[in-house]
């Protein structure tokens, strides 16, 4: 029996689907021109995807994406947060 082609979700950034690896942990990019569906596999890891991957948008990883990068409003105010703490308690560990 034939082992089955994942699907990962990805975003999109520029003209690029992109998503984190979860065998390597890298970010792998495929153009948007073929869409979404299969593709051969990026993945540096021996045995990481043999059969490739198909992809998916998943507007749930592109606004996960943005708040990581700090595009998002919330992700700008944590860090905002986060350095005015860091600047009060500067002997202290925060975040």
């Amino acid at each position: 029996m034939q082992e089955e082609i994942p699907t990962v979700n990805c975003y999109i950034r520029g003209r690029q689907y992109v998503f984190v690896c979860e065998e390597c942990g890298g970010r792998h990019y495929h153009g948007l021109g073929g869409g979404e569906g299969h593709r051969s596999s990026h993945c540096t890891v021996e045995g990481a995807y043999p059969r490739g991957y198909n992809l998916k948008y998943s507007p749930e990883e592109d606004l996960r994406s943005r708040c990581v990068t700090g595009d998002h409003p919330e992700a700008i105010e944590n860090r905002n947060e986060l350095l005015a703490m860091a600047a009060k308690y500067p002997d202290k560990l925060v975040g």
